[in-house]
């Protein structure tokens, strides 16, 4: 709500409102430079912002980065700096462990066609593998809402499709920051279009 963000008092983000329900997928779309990084960055409060944001109406202001990811989980734009283990299976359980959890991932491994790298150093995997270990150690804990920043870039249209089906069976909230004109018109629900620091929404 009224969602407001400024860098040295230059407006990037100005009077934001929208709301978004499981089972949704809602793209982020603008040109460079538009701050469609930065809204996503907002959304998990790595950003002081103006304004608020709830998740099942409970403001996330002033919550640690550990509580508020239990319910949104964040897909980078740069792989490398969400890769944090020494072995792609180390890599995929990292955020079931932080949560206290014991689940197995093989299985998201393997549909993300990575399972065969189990043992090797997520640093070694490809530009578009990285970002599917990326999405699998998200997935591995399911929380409520997924937030992507440019998830399909290095991905071919079979892993794009992979990639989606992977995200789209668990109904949660996706919120994705693409470019792809064709994607967005495949996958998502409605578009919020940033333009001069505000949202247009086109409605699907």
């Amino acid at each position: 709500r009224d969602l407001t963000f400024s860098y040295d008092e230059q407006p990037i983000l100005k009077g934001i409102s929208f709301e978004g329900q499981e089972n949704e997928v809602i793209g982020i779309m603008g040109k460079n430079g538009s701050g469609k990084t930065t809204l996503l960055m907002c959304l998990m409060n790595f950003l002081e912002y103006e304004g608020e944001v709830t998740v099942n109406g409970e403001s996330i202001k002033g919550k640690k980065t550990a509580e508020i990811a239990r319910n949104l989980g964040m897909i980078f734009q740069n792989p490398t700096h969400q890769l944090f283990e020494s072995t792609v299976l180390r890599e995929a359980e990292f955020a079931l462990k932080n949560f206290g959890r014991r689940e197995e991932v093989r299985p998201l491994l393997e549909r993300a066609d990575i399972e065969i790298y189990k043992n090797n150093s997520p640093f070694n995997l490809s530009y578009g593998e990285k970002r599917r270990l990326n999405i699998v150690s998200v997935l591995s804990y399911d929380p409520k809402i997924i937030l992507l920043d440019e998830p399909f870039i290095g991905q071919d249209y079979e892993n794009v499709t992979t990639i989606m089906e992977m995200l789209l069976e668990r109904k949660n909230l996706i919120i994705m920051v693409l470019h792809n004109g064709a994607i967005a018109e495949n996958y998502c629900s409605r578009i919020l279009r940033l333009e001069d620091t505000t949202v247009v929404e086109e409605k699907r």
